[in-house]
C-alpha cells in the first residue's frame, strides 16, 4: 500500500537550501526557452482537461507538505470564468528556486521517484496551457517573507523577458511586505492561519484551449476529476473548490467514505490485492500493487439516487475509467482500454487486451512505484501511460492482472446471461410469456382424474413441508392461520402465487441439467446454473428470447408428465439423470467443433446504457 503521508516539511526546507545554494553559485541566468514562440507552443503541449492541468499543480502542493489546497474560481459572469486561483499552506519556496521552479524543468526534485515531481514542467506548462499569464506568490517558511514573480505570455511576445542574446528570462522574484488585499481575502476564507504556503494565479484566460469555462462547469468537472485523480490521497489532505470539500471518488467503490461506496445496500467485492517486486538491469527496484473490485451486472442500476437523466450516477465513473487504471505513487494516471499489439507484442495467445462495455463491471487499479518510470513510459504530463511488454507479460506469467481479468470477465458473462434470459417478457403480473404458453397448452391436455387428483396432492403435501419448516425457523405455533401465512409467503418469495408453471435457476455442480418441483398448484422447472445446456446452450449469445421461450415451454411439457404418479416419476427421475449426461458430452463436443469452425456462442455483450450518448457540456473534456 502506498504511503500517502505528507513529506515532512522540515525535509523539504533543507533541500531547498541546498539547491537555492546551488542556483546562487551556478550564475544561472533562469533562461526559460530559447525564444518567445516556444513559450507559446508550450500552451499545447496537450493537457487533455482543466482537470489535469490543475491536478500538475496539487502534486507540487501535496510534495511541499501542504495539510490544506484551496481551488477558487472567480467570474464576474458565471457563464465565463475569469481567473483560476491555487492556494496551499505548504512550505512555500525561497526568490531564487521561485525563479527557477517557473521555468520550464526548474526542479530540485529532477529524476526523483519519491513522490509525485520529476521533470519540472508542470507548474509552467500547466498554467500556460490555460491562460497567457500566471502568477506565483509564495510565503517562505524558512524565513517568512513573501516573494511573487509574474509571467506574461503578451509581455513575453513584445520582448519584455528577452536579453541582449535573444534569450527568455524569467524575471526575479520581488519581495512583498503583504499579500494583496484581494488574495489575502481569499486566504482569510480558506485558511485559520498562513504562516507558510504558495498561491498561483492564472489569468487572462484562454477559453478556446479550456475544456470548461463556466463557473459551474469547471467547478463540478474539477469536483468530480480531482476526486478520483487524488482519491487514495484526500484522507490525508483537505481539498475545497469554491468552499466545496472534495470527497474521494475511488474508481475501485472500496473507500467507505468515497462518493458512492454504498448505495441501496449495493457495495463492491473488493478482491485480494496482490503485490510484485520488479529488479531493472540496472539494479533499481520497485513495486507493483494490483487492486481488484468485482462490481457486478446490477451495480450501477441500484439506489434511487439517480441523476437528472434517470441514470445512477456510478455508471459515469465505471465508464470514463473503464480498462485498466493506472496510478503512479498512489496517484492516478491514466486508464487504458487498448493495448496495441507493438506495445505488447510478445501477448500470450488470447489475453484480453481490448476492453468493452462489460469490462465495466470489475475494476482494476494497477500502482507502481516511480522508480519503475522507465518500463511504464509515462509523459511528462503525467496524464497518459503505456506499460512496457516485458512488464505486462511478468504480470501475467506471476498470475497478476490479466489472469485476474479473465475470471473477472467471465464470471460477469454468467451474470449477464443469468440476467437476460429474466428480460421484458413478463406481463404486468410478472408471469413471462413462456408460463403463458405452457397455462395455455394445458387446457387441451386430457388428464384422468387421478392424475389430477395426485399433482393437487403432492403439491399440497410439498408446500405444507415447506410451511412447516418455516414456523419452526420462526419458533411459532404450527397453527392452521399461521401455516397459511406460511404458504402465501412461500408462494410469492418463489414468485409462483397464482402460478401454473414456473422457470427457475439453481446451482448444483455436477447435477442434472433441470430438475421438477410441484409446490402447491405450480409445477416448477429448476434450470441448473452449473450444467453445459444452461451455460453454453441456453444462455448462449446465440440464443435469443423466442428460443429460450421455447426451450421453456418444451421443459414445461416434460415436466407435465414427470409426477403424475409415483411410478412414472422414479423412471423420469432415471432418464433425467441420463440425459444430463447424454446432454452434457454432447454439448462438449458441439462447443469444442464451432469453437474450431471460428463461431463464438459464448460471449454476452452488455446493451448500451442511455447515458453513453448524453451530450452534457459539463462532462465534457478536451
Amino acid at each position: 500500500m502506498v504511503n500517502t503521508k505528507t513529506l515532512d516539511i522540515d525535509k523539504q526546507i533543507q533541500e531547498q537550501a541546498a539547491f537555492e545554494k546551488q542556483l546562487d553559485s551556478s550564475n544561472d541566468n533562469y533562461t526559460i526557452a530559447a525564444g518567445a514562440s516556444f513559450v507559446r507552443s508550450m500552451q499545447d503541449i496537450g493537457y487533455r482537461n482543466c482537470a489535469s492541468a490543475i491536478a500538475e499543480l496539487l502534486d507540487n502542493s501535496i510534495e511541499a507538505g501542504a495539510r490544506d489546497i484551496a481551488i477558487e474560481i472567480l467570474a464576474e459572469d458565471k457563464s465565463k470564468v475569469d481567473r483560476i486561483i491555487v492556494i496551499d499552506n505548504g512550505c512555500g519556496m525561497p526568490p531564487l528556486l521561485l525563479r527557477k521552479a517557473m521555468t520550464f524543468g526548474g526542479t530540485h526534485r529532477h529524476g526523483s521517484s519519491k513522490l509525485f515531481g520529476r521533470y519540472g514542467f508542470g507548474l509552467s506548462t500547466s498554467t500556460m496551457s490555460m491562460g497567457n499569464s500566471f502568477t506565483v506568490i509564495t510565503k517562505n517558511k524558512a524565513d517568512g517573507k513573501i516573494y511573487i514573480i509574474t509571467f506574461d505570455l503578451d509581455k513575453c511576445e513584445k520582448g519584455d523577458y528577452t536579453d541582449k542574446n535573444g534569450l527568455v528570462q524569467m524575471p526575479p522574484a520581488k519581495e512583498l511586505k503583504k499579500l494583496p488585499t484581494d488574495i489575502q481575502k481569499l486566504v482569510d476564507k480558506n485558511f485559520d492561519s498562513f504562516e507558510s504556503g504558495t498561491i498561483v494565479i492564472v489569468d487572462k484566460l484562454n477559453r478556446s484551449k479550456m475544456s470548461h469555462s463556466s463557473l459551474n462547469g469547471l467547478r463540478a468537472h474539477l469536483i468530480s476529476e480531482l476526486g478520483v485523480i487524488f482519491s487514495r490521497w484526500i484522507d490525508n489532505i483537505n481539498v475545497n473548490i469554491c468552499s466545496t470539500e472534495v470527497i474521494p471518488i475511488d474508481p475501485l467503490f472500496q473507500n467507505p467514505a468515497g462518493y458512492l461506496y454504498d448505495m441501496g445496500g449495493s457495495v463492491a467485492e473488493a478482491l485480494e490485492p496482490q503485490e510484485y517486486e520488479l529488479v531493472l538491469e540496472s539494479g533499481v527496484k520497485g513495486k507493483i500493487r494490483i487492486h481488484y473490485s468485482y462490481l457486478g451486472f446490477h451495480f450501477n442500476k441500484v439506489g434511487k439516487n439517480l441523476d437528472r437523466y434517470g441514470v445512477n450516477p456510478r455508471h459515469k465513473i465505471m465508464r470514463d475509467w473503464n480498462g485498466i487504471i493506472f496510478s503512479r505513487n498512489g496517484r492516478i494516471i491514466d486508464s487504458v482500454t487498448h493495448i496495441p499489439v507493438s506495445a505488447w507484442e510478445n501477448a500470450p495467445k488470447g489475453v484480453k487486451r481490448t476492453f468493452t462495455n462489460n469490462d465495466r463491471y470489475y475494476s482494476v487499479v494497477v500502482d507502481f512505484d516511480a522508480s519503475l518510470d522507465s518500463l511504464f513510459n509515462v509523459e511528462t504530463t503525467k496524464q497518459r501511460i503505456m506499460p512496457d511488454g516485458s512488464v505486462l507479460t511478468a504480470l501475467y506469467d506471476q498470475g497478476m492482472c490479466f489472469p485476474v481479468i479473465s475470471k473477472l470477465g467471465s464470471r460477469y458473462d454468467d451474470e449477464a446471461r443469468a440476467e437476460k434470459r429474466k428480460k421484458d417478457d413478463k406481463d404486468s403480473e410478472g408471469v413471462s410469456l413462456s408460463e403463458k404458453a405452457a397455462a395455455y397448452a394445458s387446457d387441451f391436455q386430457n388428464l384422468v382424474p387421478a392424475d389430477v387428483s395426485h399433482i393437487k396432492e403432492v403439491g399440497e403435501e410439498n408446500l405444507l413441508d415447506k410451511a412447516l419448516v418455516e414456523v419452526q425457523k420462526e419458533n411459532i405455533e404450527p397453527t392452521e392461520e399461521n401455516l397459511k401465512v406460511a404458504k402465501e409467503n412461500i408462494l410469492k418469495e418463489a414468485s409462483i402465487l397464482g402460478k401454473a408453471y414456473k422457470i427457475s435457476t439453481v446451482s448444483i455442480p455436477g447435477g442434472n441439467f433441470f430438475n421438477v418441483h410441484i409446490i402447491g398448484s405450480t409445477i416448477k422447472v429448476d434450470l441448473n446454473e452449473e450444467h453445459r445446456f444452461y451455460k453454453d446452450f441456453y444462455m448462449s449469445s446465440s440464443a435469443d428470447n423466442f428460443i429460450r421461450r421455447g426451450l421453456d415451454v418444451l421443459l414445461f411439457s416434460i415436466a407435465s408428465r414427470v409426477d403424475l404418479n409415483h411410478s412414472n416419476k422414479s423412471f423420469y427421475d432415471r432418464e433425467i439423470r441420463e440425459w444430463s449426461s447424454f446432454l452434457s458430452n454432447g454439448l462438449e463436443r458441439l462447443l469444442n467443433d464451432t469453437s474450431r469452425m471460428g463461431i463464438d456462442v459464448s460471449s454476452v455483450e452488455d446493451e448500451e446504457d442511455p447515458s453513453e450518448f448524453i451530450d452534457d457540456a459539463s462532462e465534457k473534456s478536451a
